[in-house]
């Protein structure tokens, strides 16, 4: 009996790490968005309604019929995790509240100093010099991240969906826990061109980009202001056709884009 139990457990194990192995979400390169919307599936399910509906065949699966793959420098790493506060650091310097019943995920992901911008003493002095766990010297293989948005209900957050580890979290960024400002990857808004406003302009110390807006969140993008920052996240809702979302970190609000093709 011993033996089964842990032959199913280890075929288990298998299968989850066969069903979100890196190479199969990553391929260092690019990352593939329909493995990255299986993972916010599993973290949001179709409600019980839902299913109902869609086992008697009167609910389709929607289907977004612009398959994408995602370059790697979209992506995020981890630099800093607080246990006690539920807290993590990204390489951009955002701070953000995990939570609670997602905290035990958090701790398993790799923390990565590869992008060194910030000192192991300026992530101390962000925690306030509480329990904080760090990478030591020498380890740069990452956890890729990726923002995205929470469609649960009732949730005002977003999800950091780990691509490596196939998992994700909610999440919520921290008052004033915005990137550093000029930051080394830090992205903020270059210029509203008056007259072309669905064009958004990045500014950014790694490379300047240019972005199509969605029409339907263009009345979002007119509360923006010139030096605003801006994190970039995959979108995972509707409007398929723009594959990201630019997330205003002062305003704690988003537009969802697509790159701009001159």
């Amino acid at each position: 009996m011993k033996v089964l139990s842990k032959g199913i457990m280890l075929c288990g194990m298998f299968f989850s790490l066969s069903l979100f192995s890196e190479e199969e979400i990553v391929d260092m390169e690019s990352i593939d968005k329909e493995c990255l919307m299986n993972i916010v599936r599993q973290k949001n399910p179709p409600s019980p309604r839902k299913r109902k509906l869609k086992s008697k065949g009167l609910l389709k699966e929607l289907v977004d019929p612009f398959p994408y793959r995602y370059p790697v420098r979209f992506t995020h790493n981890l630099v800093g995790s607080s246990l006690p506060r539920h807290t993590v650091i990204l390489e951009d310097g955002s701070t953000w509240k995990i939570k609670s019943s997602d905290m035990h995920k958090v701790m398993r992901w790799k923390i990565c100093m590869g992008r060194k911008h910030l000192s192991s003493h300026e992530i101390l002095e962000k925690f306030c010099a509480e329990e904080v766990e760090i990478n030591p010297e020498g380890q740069f293989e990452p956890d890729y991240l990726m923002i995205t948005q929470n469609t649960s209900w009732f949730s005002d957050g977003l999800l950091i969906v780990n691509c490596t580890k196939g998992e994700c979290v909610e999440a919520w960024l921290e008052f004033g826990g915005g990137p550093v400002i000029d930051g080394m990857y830090t992205n903020t808004i270059d210029k509203i061109d008056k007259k072309d406003e669905n064009l958004v302009y990045l500014r950014s110390p790694e490379k300047n980009s240019v972005w199509d807006l969605c029409e339907s969140d263009f009345l979002t993008y007119k509360s923006w202001a010139v030096n605003d920052s801006v994190i970039i996240g995959f979108n995972s809702g509707l409007a398929y056709e723009y594959p990201y979302i630019l997330f205003n970190a002062n305003l704690q609000n988003w537009v969802r884009v697509k790159p701009h093709i001159k």
